[in-house]
């Protein structure tokens, strides 16, 4: 990358040596009959032209740029013109009305011009002393790209379709690519604008304003994450169908069971026992230690799940995130439908099953680092908590959408509750291959964490501070200071720099409780609704797996409430650590009600931690603005919470067989763990709001000052 620099500087100072333009008018006075002009054009340095007078127009405009023999010119009544003096064809550009000569002259301003000789097909690129706009052939307008300080330099490469600019002569060069219809950043990257945005830009015939990409990036992300979570129920879903546990009850008279179905019509239906005694199961998981190994192959997904995070997140932060999420997605539908088809090819090998969950662990992996870092691309941290708590309803989604899917198809064979949710999560991939403009630059806006903080709407001189506003007018931009993130190389950093970020391990380890809980309940309610008898009744295992859907409604009322809490203090410790204390009278106790309140509770802390608490630790001020952690430390905090995800479906599996008491006490210590680890961000959240100074909270939002 630095030999580029190398490059681009030598060709910006060659461009100061170059020779000028000469043109010699003819002398202004009414006897003088001489109506033409002399020529001296650099590229011909041996020859003088003569062409016909230029007029007075052209004697009162400001000559801005030029390439070949075309003038970019800037006239007498703020019009702008591109013109050919040998030839004396003509192009008429959009007026650009808030700026006038005199401001102009002032402040030099800096362009550059490109135009096709045959096509007639033009690029203009002006720099201004408030940003970058640009026009082309076909627009009615001047377009923003962003705003790079003081420019020194610029040209442009006719071949590879790219502006340079130097600035202040600090050694820095912003890169814009114009391949496409939308310029974006290119110095450092490879990154292309995603297809599906071209194609429909294109129909559309212009760009959509930044708020319209916010929502996009809100709607695909919670859409792939859902899709990772859905391909995650099925192995919950089909635990009783693998390994049924015989009921010693009687079958019940045939009439009982027709007339009167139980508890909810034909949602909620009780098993009749004799078809319960009968289940044969799926061999491996069927024999004496049937739940071990479904625990097993549970804490192998889990377990490397959790190793993957790490370098996911690491990776997630060097390369494209579209891509690479977009593989993730693909590479675990694959895998997870593939132990679907262990069903028909009748597979009974445990090591199967056992591989092909590593290998969607794996690929799982990819997800949480990545989906939190492109919304962290484009949001600010101003109510971080309250769209993250909203957004990270995805999780208790994917679960709810993952628990239907797999139990509406269960009936044709177990199998299909895991093909299913596969070809789901590929279709998921898809789409963010498509859509999924990971960055801003991707799309032709600055990044979100340059000085100015948010994106700017320019309408015919009157400057609206607003994301709200659509872009309809003359001039679409997005104004940065050229420092942020999008115009320079993204540096991620090391393991070891991100834990030394005050609070990612405190966070770290209560995630890892809060995890364990979370994810027993994730991966055993169906199995345990199926085996328990409710009212005297057992319930079948579609039931089961509807009915633990309650548990997420729950999670997503406790996502947004512990968001909009953490939000509403600024105590992001304190609002986790009191919701897991809340959960534990919740899981002493199991019925309808509490479920729910206990998925609130549980999933509150979690969706914060894993989204708000994460973010604004991976952009925290003792990173001092220059590099970005946000999926390394989602990956650190998530990953080790995901150890704990796979260490609590594990003791479950065992603990299950001394009775399903000894499971709720396992729950019960892990959320009293999760909610003590935080003790110390408690006690320094609570001092700060006190008045105590002396000690700062680790986690907080970064910009309290309305933003």
């Amino acid at each position: 990358m630095w030999s580029v620099v190398e490059l681009c500087f030598e060709k910006l100072r060659s461009q100061a040596n170059q020779i000028p333009w000469l043109i010699l008018f003819p002398q202004e006075n009414q006897t003088n009959n001489n109506n033409s002009c002399v020529l001296f054009v650099p590229q011909d340095k041996n020859n003088l032209y003569k062409t016909r007078d230029l007029g007075a127009e052209f004697t009162r405009s400001y000559c801005l740029a030029s390439y070949g023999s075309w003038l970019l010119m800037f006239g007498h009544f703020q019009n702008l013109y591109i013109i050919n003096p040998l030839t004396l064809e003509r192009i008429d550009l959009p007026k650009y009305s808030s700026l006038s000569k005199e401001d102009i002259i002032r402040q030099p301003c800096l362009a550059c011009l490109w135009v096709d000789n045959i096509t007639k097909k033009y690029l203009v690129v002006w720099i201004l002393h408030d940003g970058v706009v640009h026009t082309r052939k076909g627009d009615g307008w001047w377009r923003r790209t962003a705003s790079v300080g003081h420019a020194e330099q610029i040209f442009y490469n006719c071949k590879y379709h790219k502006v340079y600019i130097a600035t202040d002569f600090s050694w820095r060069v912003f890169v814009w690519d114009f391949a496409d219809d939308i310029p974006r950043i290119a110095m450092g990257s490879k990154r292309k604008t995603p297809p599906g945005i071209l194609l429909l830009r294109r129909i559309r015939g212009r760009n959509w304003s930044p708020k319209t990409f916010r929502y996009a990036i809100l709607l695909i992300t919670f859409i792939a994450y859902a899709c990772y979570h859905a391909s995650r129920k099925p192995s919950s879903i089909v635990k009783s169908v693998l390994h049924p546990e015989p009921s010693t009850k009687p079958p019940p008279p045939q009439e009982h069971i027709n007339k009167y179905p139980w508890p909810l019509g034909d949602v909620f239906v009780k098993e009749e026992s004799h078809v319960l005694s009968h289940r044969k199961g799926w061999e491996p998981f069927n024999g004496k230690g049937g739940t071990s190994r479904l625990g097993e192959i549970d804490v192998a997904f889990l377990a490397c799940y959790s190793l993957g995070m790490y370098v996911a997140g690491h990776l997630g932060d060097t390369l494209d995130l579209r891509l690479f999420l977009t593989w993730g997605m693909i590479g675990s539908g694959f895998f997870v439908g593939l132990f679907g088809m262990g069903y028909f090819w009748n597979v009974h090998a445990f090591w199967f099953f056992l591989v092909m969950q590593m290998a969607a662990g794996l690929f799982q992996a990819t997800g949480w680092p990545s989906v939190v870092a492109v919304v962290g691309n484009w949001f600010g941290t101003r109510k971080r908590g309250l769209i993250m708590g909203i957004w990270n309803a995805h999780t208790s989604v994917g679960n709810i959408c993952g628990s239907l899917i797999a139990a509406g198809v269960l009936e044709y064979g177990w199998g299909w509750s895991f093909i299913a949710p596969g070809f789901v999560m590929s279709l998921g991939g898809v789409l963010v291959y498509l859509f999924l403009a990971a960055y801003p630059e991707d799309v032709g806006f600055p990044g979100i964490n340059s000085n100015s903080g948010k994106f700017i709407k320019r309408r015919r001189n009157i400057e609206v501070d607003e994301v709200e506003e659509s872009i309809e007018e003359d001039v679409e931009e997005g104004l940065g200071s050229g420092s942020g993130p999008g115009y320079e190389n993204k540096t991620g950093v090391g393991l070891l720099q991100a834990c030394m970020i005050p609070g990612v391990i405190p966070f770290a380890l209560c995630l890892f409780f809060s995890k364990l809980v979370a994810y027993t309940f994730l991966y055993w309610l169906p199995f345990y609704l199926s085996q328990s008898t409710i009212g005297g009744e057992y319930m079948s295992v579609k039931s089961a797996g509807n009915l633990s859907t309650l548990f997420d409604v729950g999670g997503i009322v406790g996502g947004i409430l512990a968001g909009y809490i953490s939000d509403k203090f600024k105590a992001r410790a304190t609002t986790a650590a009191t919701f897991m204390y809340a959960a534990i009278p919740a899981m002493l106790t199991v019925n309808i009600l509490l479920m729910m309140v206990a998925g609130l509770f549980v999933n509150g802390p979690y969706a914060l931690i894993t989204t708000a608490v994460s973010a604004d630790l991976g952009t925290h001020k003792s990173l001092q603005g220059d590099s970005r952690a946000l999926a390394t430390v989602t990956a650190i905090i998530d990953g080790t919470g995901s150890a704990g995800a796979a260490l609590g479906p594990l003791l479950t599996g065992f603990l299950s067989t001394l009775g399903w008491q000894a499971v709720f006490y396992m729950l019960v210590v892990g959320a009293l763990c999760a909610g003590l680890l935080l003790t110390r961000l408690v006690i320094a959240e609570i001092r700060e709001k006190l008045g105590y100074v002396d000690e700062v909270p680790a986690s907080e939002p970064l910009l309290n000052d309305g933003r």
